[in-house]
């Protein structure tokens, strides 16, 4: 993957995106009911309730989005603005910069969110891209479909101390939940919160007290140790690019 320093935000800005409830304004209602979280601390998958994040006319994490350029389909990730343009940020394995990224339109036909401006990846070492979806003419909407609220992010060092259960979403399995296992830098993260491929890019959330805090996107998993997921930090990124995480 390819990452450049003159498409996106201005990278040279390090000060911490702020943890609040904000969302662009003329977000379309959400497509489907939101879902409640799985109660208490547990290891937990449902795909049943999740199969409209598959074919949904509205991207919203978790949603399928395809790479035309490279064949490849993933799941949407988080969305924030910085600089007056809006991002889905998401893994750099689904995309190189300048590829573009489609969502589905009312008719079901593939419509343009964005296209990929930076794009980082080496594997379990740093995964993380930025889709400018400011012209976007796919319909997108940045809240979770979650009944709990996006009240912010942690990083890395903050899991390692509160260890909280980590849930991801994604259309190809839905949701899976399970234990925060390990940091092993900044950047990348392990919890037994398992995906499959075309899951990848979609949300991770680490769980406090019924509030949901971004931490991450699904980066890698092994055939071998099925339970265990690797995550991408989402904390550098928006730190980085003084990124707004919409709610």
């Amino acid at each position: 993957m390819t990452s450049t320093t003159n498409a996106a935000p201005n990278p040279e800005s390090t000060a911490a995106a702020p943890s609040q409830n904000f969302t662009p304004e003329g977000q379309p209602p959400p497509a489907k009911e939101r879902h409640p979280l799985p109660e208490g601390k547990v290891r937990y998958h449902n795909s049943a309730d999740w199969q409209w994040l598959s074919d949904s006319t509205t991207v919203v994490p978790g949603v399928k989005v395809y790479n035309k350029a490279a064949g490849t389909e993933c799941s949407a990730g988080f969305f924030g603005r910085a600089k007056g343009r809006d991002f889905m940020i998401t893994a750099g394995h689904c995309g190189d910069q300048g590829d573009d990224i489609y969502g589905r339109n009312e008719y079901g036909e593939q419509a343009f969110l964005g296209r990929v401006v930076e794009s980082e990846f080496t594997l379990n070492k740093k995964d993380w891209a930025l889709v400018d979806v400011s012209r976007s003419e796919a319909v997108w909407r940045s809240t979770p479909p979650f009944t709990a609220s996006l009240v912010g992010y942690l990083t890395v060092d903050q899991m390692d101390e509160v260890r909280p259960q980590i849930c991801r979403l994604g259309w190809r399995t839905g949701l899976s939940c399970g234990d925060y296992r390990k940091g092993f830098s900044e950047l990348m993260f392990e919890a037994h919160a398992p995906a499959d491929h075309g899951d990848s890019g979609g949300p991770a959330f680490a769980i406090i007290e019924d509030k949901l805090y971004a931490a991450g996107f699904v980066s890698s998993g092994s055939d071998y140790e099925p339970d265990r997921e690797t995550f991408a930090s989402i904390a550098p990124v928006l730190e980085h690019f003084d990124i707004t995480l919409y709610s």
